[in-house]
């Protein structure tokens, strides 16, 4: 019997032991689980906050400039008031408080061909777009079909020394770059004075799209320069699309770029010029 009895309480320890271990695997299952549950939970997390700046671009404002024609993005909430040729009007508490009135500006936005005025008082710079028929327009027409010699004569005027000083801009640096989406723009640092006072210092780009002068240009006031206004100029910029043929409808000129030009005076009954157009 005593044989017996210890045989009977050696197999129920052994059940005890094996249910033991049973529950405390469910168990370490369980503590498990609440850690991968955790973890997904974590990665959820970062994954929606990687996605608040893609989800913040969607809110940006569009802002179409029927006369290039084209459209540029501003990041939501950094500009304000944005000024067009159209809503002017609904602008005048601001332009009186800026010391004109919205007849003046509608005139000075026409002969100018200010096609936006984006204000960032915050930061103290003014973003300005326009689209001129102007006489760069139509002495280089488009630049991106024209020659390196022209494109560095484009250049030249807007550079240091150059004819665009005689307007009050003194230029730091003008440089060519091809952007993909737009074609060739010249990048410029430049400072703006009258009477010798620096009204405004800025980061721009400029060319010439089928007979019209086009700028993206952001004025800084009251300060130096900094990266950061580089930085905010590129980030508009970089969403410039062209919605159609730049300058449609602008009076284009022939254009001859020569190769051998007509001689000043001759005594012969002919001469031959040649060029491309």
């Amino acid at each position: 019997r005593g044989c017996a009895a210890a045989i009977l309480l050696s197999l129920r320890n052994s059940h005890a032991n094996w249910c033991w271990r049973e529950n405390y695997a469910k168990m370490q299952m369980t503590i498990k689980g609440g850690v991968n549950v955790r973890k997904l939970l974590l990665i959820f997390i970062l994954t929606f906050c990687l996605l608040l700046p893609g989800m913040a671009m969607a809110e940006d404002q569009q802002v179409a400039l029927p006369a290039i024609p084209a459209v540029v993005l501003l990041p939501e909430g950094v500009y304000n008031p944005v000024l067009t040729p159209d809503n002017l009007k609904d602008n005048g508490p601001f332009i009186l408080s800026r010391g004109g009135t919205v007849e003046e500006w509608e005139a000075e936005f026409k002969t100018k061909g200010i096609l936006m005025k984006a204000y960032d008082d915050k930061n103290q710079r003014l973003l300005v777009v326009t689209g001129l028929q102007d006489e760069d327009g139509q002495r280089f027409g488009d630049i991106d079909l024209q020659t390196a010699d022209t494109r560095a004569a484009y250049r030249a005027i807007y550079s240091k020394g150059g004819a665009y000083e005689a307007l009050g801009y003194r230029v730091d640096s003008a440089e060519w770059k091809n952007f993909k989406q737009v074609g060739r723009f010249l990048m410029l640092k430049y400072s703006y004075r009258q009477g010798g006072e620096v009204i405004h210092r800025g980061f721009a780009r400029r060319t010439v799209k089928n007979g019209l002068s086009i700028m993206v240009d952001m004025q800084v006031f009251g300060r130096t320069l900094k990266a950061g206004d580089n930085t905010a100029l590129n980030k508009v910029f970089d969403t410039l699309v062209f919605t159609g043929n730049v300058g449609e409808g602008v009076a284009m000129p022939v254009f001859l770029n020569e190769s051998s030009t007509a001689p000043k005076e001759t005594n012969k009954a002919s001469f031959t010029m040649s060029g491309m157009t």
